[in-house]
């Protein structure tokens, strides 16, 4: 192994003079030109059809309904109703392209290098989800990016957390076969095809690290970089990261230190498209410092609190899908399972999804449709969608 401690000419990206903070100014686009570059509502409710500023300054539809901050929820907590018009919004945006837009994105993740591999990371995909959920709020002004919090199925007995509901034809979907060759069979998400063509498939810095085990957990398509986003779950378990990383910036700094607390530009810890001053591509004008700004959650979004309970309110996980775990004297919200599913480690809770507890094994005992993407209420399909692929400052995101 050889060492050059030689101090070397370093190549820098678009938008970077030179290496120090003093580049680190943020750089919103003044004039917003498409939705994708709003951070607030005003500007949002700009582009969203038939929507108005009403005398009191609020952004309210043609119905009386208001378009207000986004309140993400953990997905196994939103109502039936929210979840089918979710579906039905996503698969509107598959039906016209844009999902696969947004996919080829985060496929291109070599072109978007400040994307992966360092202190870009929370950033970028933080700007990327907002993205996600201005492209869902185009058509469904009251929705959300929900949040798929997989400790929920993490606290399950070794073994069983690939048995969660989440992952059933009530959810999210179940695959067939082994991967490469399986795809989804059932749920909202049955019969999507990749980018190429080909089914949707899927299997059972430190916080990039971490997260990686979060996309081998799901596998199928979510466990490679070129086709993680090609999964619906990609935009749900980022928006869990992103809330991870959002519950530790209000624990841990001031309000001025989460806008500033950025890694100091060092090539030998990260390529220099992770340098606090560089562009944030291909999301022009911005920079990787502007991934900090507290204008995503003071204007845009919000989170609602993980699901919890208690001996004293064991129905605190607010979700058919959800059920208070009682085992080793502790009392959280567990993923319930699904029928076939060995049961005997519980014995007063009922962890079976429709059914119960027989002879060590969960039953089914009711019935419950499996989801269907059919039209809902408040849900205007007919909506203008802008989409982002002619306004991105480059142009590998319609390529195949």
């Amino acid at each position: 192994m050889a060492r050059d401690h030689k101090k070397k000419k370093i190549t820098l990206p678009p938008g970077i003079s030179s290496i120090n903070q003093a580049n680190a100014a943020a750089d919103f686009a003044s004039i917003p030109s498409q939705i994708y570059q709003c951070m607030d509502l005003d500007c949002v409710c700009s582009y969203i059809e038939d929507s108005i500023v009403a005398p009191d300054g609020s952004c309210t539809l043609k119905d009386g309904s208001k378009v207000e901050k986004a309140v993400r929820k953990e997905i196994r907590q939103l109502s039936e109703d929210e979840r089918q018009r979710l579906f039905k919004a996503l698969q509107t945006l598959k039906d016209s392209g844009e999902y696969d837009h947004f996919a080829r994105l985060h496929k291109h993740g070599d072109k978007a290098a400040s994307a992966h591999s360092g202190p870009g990371f929370l950033g970028w995909h933080r700007e990327f989800n907002k993205r996600m959920e201005f492209a869902i709020r185009q058509i469904d002004p009251s929705l959300s990016l929900p949040y798929y919090d997989m400790t929920l199925d993490g606290v399950l007995p070794e073994g069983e957390a690939n048995n969660s509901v989440i992952f059933s034809k009530y959810l999210l979907g179940e695959s067939f076969g082994v991967y490469p060759t399986n795809s989804i069979i059932n749920g909202p998400f049955a019969g999507w095809k990749s980018t190429e063509g080909c089914p949707y498939e899927a299997g059972p810095h430190y916080t990039e690290a971490a997260h990686g085990s979060g996309h081998n957990f799901v596998g199928g398509d979510m466990s490679e970089l070129i086709t993680a986003a090609i999964d619906p779950i990609f935009f749900f378990f980022h928006s869990f990261v992103d809330k991870i990383w959002e519950d530790w910036r209000q624990l841990r700094q001031t309000r001025a230190e989460r806008e500033i607390q950025y890694p100091k530009d060092n090539d030998r810890c990260a390529a220099v498209q992770h340098f606090v001053g560089a562009n944030m591509y291909p999301f022009s004008p911005l920079k990787n410092i502007d991934g900090l700004s507290n204008k995503y959650t003071d204007n845009l979004y919000s989170y609602a609190p993980k699901p919890t309970c208690s001996r004293a309110n064991p129905d605190g996980c607010n979700s058919e899908f959800l059920f208070c775990d009682f085992r080793n004297n502790t009392a959280r919200c567990a993923a319930k399972v699904k029928a076939g599913t060995r049961c005997h480690y519980w014995t007063e809770e009922n962890p079976c999804y429709l059914g119960e507890c027989r002879n060590g094994r969960c039953v089914e005992t009711m019935t419950k449709g499996s989801i269907k993407v059919t039209a809902a209420k408040k849900t205007n399909t007919n909506r203008k969608l802008n989409s982002q692929v002619n306004n991105l400052s480059e142009t590998f995101c319609s390529e195949n």
